[in-house]
């Protein structure tokens, strides 16, 4: 996997050199990020100011951000960064053994930046992540890490798109700088250089998911040409095996597909695409090839959403979105209901009408149930 290093100072996207020179970089931090999170994962190296905090909790929204704070975070603000929705808050080898101890595995990373070999070995059933600062990759046996542990291992270095490749066919990630995504053609090179196209005659099968529900929507092929149009784009992109052709998802019905993020699997050979869909991905009218829309927590969120941008008449929704003290009563009123239901009642009823309600209200204060699984998670042991 391609992993972005993000830095963040005082609330400003700052580029470091070669020589550890820094400069701020005058740009909308938000749009750079989610560029990047289409190739893959971001890495946001950044100090503890309250700027860079509000910048870390709007980007951890949208984007899968691995967390180094510079300096050391107490255990509180270590989960404090997980409840913003951070894939993983990292840790510096040798200097936090008893929160890292604390926090699930699948929650921490140690980044290691001297001693690899005692480190790999000392962390191992610590977690799930290594990030590791590479001097010489020259020098270093890819084989001869893979001994030392056989969990995921990101590796920070200068590369050029041959080390990426050979370091992706031992399964081992690269951290990558704005050398690369301040180019876009050379981003999308290395994420292309990382795959095996050879083993499919030239195609690989793009399984295509719903960005916001994790629905599948369709399968489709790509190839070379069409991954980097798709990429240089951000729309669904495929080729046609039978038309020998490249085409674009809604080019002739509109039911254009927005491609948000794309991933590879572990053997190079197979594509994922999140993509934002509009209308029907299936051309027989279905949302799905597969299978009609899902009904779940989002697309339920999504539709309040757009009720509060309508307020169409005489809707129950909208005269709850106008009037908070009627949606707080009747909140109560159903909590009520809820834990005082009879065995002969129904309890899904209930629960359906407290489920909505809530959904409701957190609309109207702008939170996603995606902030509340990511709380969640920063609640767990």
């Amino acid at each position: 996997m391609i992993i972005s290093t993000i830095n963040l100072k005082n609330g400003d996207l700052v580029r470091i050199d070669s020589n550890n020179s820094e400069t701020i970089q005058n740009t909308n931090i938000s749009e750079f990020v989610r560029y990047l999170r289409l190739f893959g994962e971001i890495f946001v190296k950044t100090d503890n100011s309250p700027k860079s905090e509000e910048v870390l909790k709007q980007i951890c929204k949208f984007a899968d951000c691995n967390v180094l704070v510079n300096s050391n975070p107490t255990l509180e603000e270590a989960k404090k960064i997980i409840s913003y929705g951070a894939q993983k808050i990292v840790l510096k080898a040798g200097t936090q053994d008893n929160i890292l101890a604390l926090l699930p595995k699948n929650k921490a990373a140690v980044y290691i930046e001297t001693d690899m070999e005692t480190n790999l070995k000392r962390y191992n059933n610590y977690t799930n992540l290594f990030f590791v600062k590479l001097a010489n990759k020259e020098n270093t046996s890819l084989e001869e890490i893979r001994t030392y542990t056989a969990k995921n291992i990101a590796i920070e270095s200068k590369f050029d798109i041959p080390d990426i490749s050979r370091f992706e066919k031992e399964n081992i990630s690269v951290i990558i700088d704005c050398e690369y995504y301040e180019n876009k053609e050379k981003m999308t090179e290395a994420f292309c250089q990382c795959l095996d196209f050879e083993k499919r005659y030239g195609y690989l099968p793009t399984i295509v998911q719903d960005y916001e529900t994790k629905q599948v929507l369709m399968l489709a092929y790509s190839n070379l040409d069409s991954l980097k149009q798709a990429l240089n784009t951000q729309k669904g992109t495929y080729f046609s095996r039978s038309r020998k052709k490249i085409w674009v998802k809604g080019e002739t019905s509109g039911n254009v597909q927005g491609l948000v993020k794309a991933r590879y699997n572990c053997d190079k050979d197979a594509l994922l695409f999140f993509v934002r869909q509009t209308g029907n991905a299936c051309r027989h009218g279905k949302y799905s090839c597969f299978s009609e829309k899902d009904i779940e927590i989002n697309s339920l969120y999504n539709d309040i959403l757009n009720k509060k941008r309508l307020l169409p008449d005489k809707a129950l929704t909208t005269k709850l979105f106008e009037d908070e003290f009627v949606l707080k009563k009747k909140l109560m009123e159903k909590a009520f209901d809820l834990i005082n239901y009879e065995k002969n009642s129904s309890l899904e009823t209930e629960a359906a009408q407290l489920t909505y309600l809530l959904l409701t209200f957190m609309a109207a204060h702008n939170i996603t149930p995606k902030d509340v699984l990511n709380k969640l998670s920063s609640m767990l042991d």
